[in-house]
């Protein structure tokens, strides 16, 4: 039987979408399944792919609409389920990403990618043993697949499982998925041996700040171990803060060139195992940072100039982060949705995020802001440090004020990070921290409303 015209020239845009899909030229590769979905409407595995390369291009409402039209066509075409999972699990409808998962996964059990998404919308769920259940079974089908055993890890971690999670942890550094640079050293990796006289510990600072501050509880312990021949690399927003507070070792902006001065290397998360740490041993001394006392100072004057009510609370707020983790978005808080909240009568409110509290869409208000005076972490802290207590979504502000000791409460969204624990309000890592989670996904007005009731009562006592 002769192939219609239409039908061949469809398989040519089909397959030129595919060849620019290959080479990461996702626009021109929609261009191409469009055409090829035009010329033969009922082609499904282009209306799959036009879906999968929708959802790359962050267009998932689009992308939807083309991967049920797939299916509408091929209700077998498992792919189609399970890019129809990953578009859904994007627009956080993750009980509707799990059916699609499942679905794929009747069609095609051995699907080890789709176990592996599945285990991360069921732990968007806060579902964890059965996300727990959907890693191992990805993991059984494919032993090696590094994205499962992280996620598996971070899992675990949110569960308090922490001897199970942080082995688990140790394949970040495998694949591409995470974008992390792994660290250059030819020293072998520290796993808690015990250091012959002389040997030295390069540790590495990795992802963001708030790790590094949260991490960096462990760097008096290791220095411990080795009599002070420890050295770190934590950037330069970073660099003045650290040196003061941990004077007994060598504190480094960048990762030497020469590593020839130590004997051994450990990144900064994997510090955990070398010390075996589980959720009763963490090392939960604070404070372990300390700001500079003349920046302290002169914040102190800053703030003196302000007026406040006598007895005003002064609380330090960051209502955002700005790193560039894909949970940026979930983690952040509008004006509108904080706005309740600094409506508590007698409070100072001073903005300690590195950029303008007020954004382009709102108007300034009660929140002082001198974000643009924010050299580094010296200034944050030595603000921090003038404060009653400081309220954070998840960012560095909120590691920095719990690393420094402060009364610290935590905007915590639905299925938080793993550090914060599933089903806690208070943190192991920071004794002097409270989380108010939300109750469901993206409901931050519940948040603000217990926060602004408890800060009341608060100020009522």
């Amino acid at each position: 039987m002769t192939i219609p015209k239409n039908e061949d020239l469809a398989k040519q845009h089909f397959k030129a979408g595919n060849s620019m899909m290959d080479a990461g030229q996702i626009g021109p590769a929609v261009e191409s399944y469009r055409k090829a979905v035009a010329t033969n409407p009922d082609f499904a595995e282009a209306h799959n792919n036009l879906g999968d390369a929708l959802r790359e291009l962050g267009k998932c409402e689009e992308a939807v609409k083309s991967l049920l039209r797939a299916l509408e066509i091929n209700p077998n075409l498992v792919e189609a389920h399970y890019n129809l999972g990953n578009a859904l699990q994007d627009l956080e409808r993750h009980d509707d990403a799990v059916a699609s998962y499942r679905r794929a996964l009747e069609l095609r059990p051995n699907l080890a990618q789709a176990h592996n998404n599945m285990g991360v919308a069921l732990r968007e769920l806060l579902r964890t043993d059965e996300a727990v259940a959907s890693y191992r079974r990805a993991l059984e089908l494919n032993p090696n697949y590094a994205e499962a055993h992280h996620n598996l890890g971070l899992c675990l971690l949110a569960m308090g499982r922490f001897s199970e999670g942080w082995p688990e942890c140790e394949y970040r550094w495998e694949g591409s998925w995470l974008n992390l640079p792994r660290p250059s050293s030819i020293l072998p990796l520290w796993r808690g041996e015990t250091p012959a006289p002389g040997d030295g510990l390069l540790v590495f600072g990795e992802q963001g700040f708030g790790d590094r501050i949260q991490f960096s509880r462990y760097l008096n312990i290791a220095a411990k171990c080795f009599n002070g021949k420890v050295a770190v690399n934590v950037g330069q927003p970073l660099l003045g803060l650290f040196r003061r507070s941990f004077p007994n070792i060598t504190v480094l902006e960048n990762v030497p060139d020469d590593q020839c001065a130590w004997k051994w290397q450990c990144p900064m998360l994997s510090l955990p195992i070398a010390f075996n740490t589980t959720l009763e041993t963490i090392p939960t001394a604070t404070p372990y940072l300390f700001p500079d006392e003349a920046i302290k100072r002169r914040w102190k004057e800053k703030i003196a100039g302000l007026n406040l009510q006598p007895g005003a609370l002064k609380i330090g707020i960051a209502r955002r982060s700005y790193s560039n983790d894909k949970n940026v978005a979930r983690r952040s808080l509008t004006v509108r949705q904080i706005s309740p909240l600094l409506e508590t009568p007698n409070c100072a409110w001073l903005s300690l995020q590195k950029e303008p509290f007020y954004d382009d869409e709102a108007t300034p208000g009660k929140v002082f802001d001198w974000a643009e005076e924010f050299s580094d972490f010296d200034d944050t802290a030595a603000l921090a440090a003038n404060l009653d207590m400081v309220i954070s979504t998840d960012t560095s502000v909120a590691h920095l004020a719990g690393a420094l000791g402060l009364p610290t409460w935590l905007f915590n969204r639905h299925a938080g990070e793993w550090r914060w624990l599933v089903g806690r309000d208070d943190s192991p890592w920071y004794p002097t921290m409270k989380i108010f989670t939300q109750k469901t996904a993206g409901d931050w007005d519940g948040v603000v409303g217990r926060m602004s009731k408890e800060l009341l009562a608060q100020k009522n006592q």
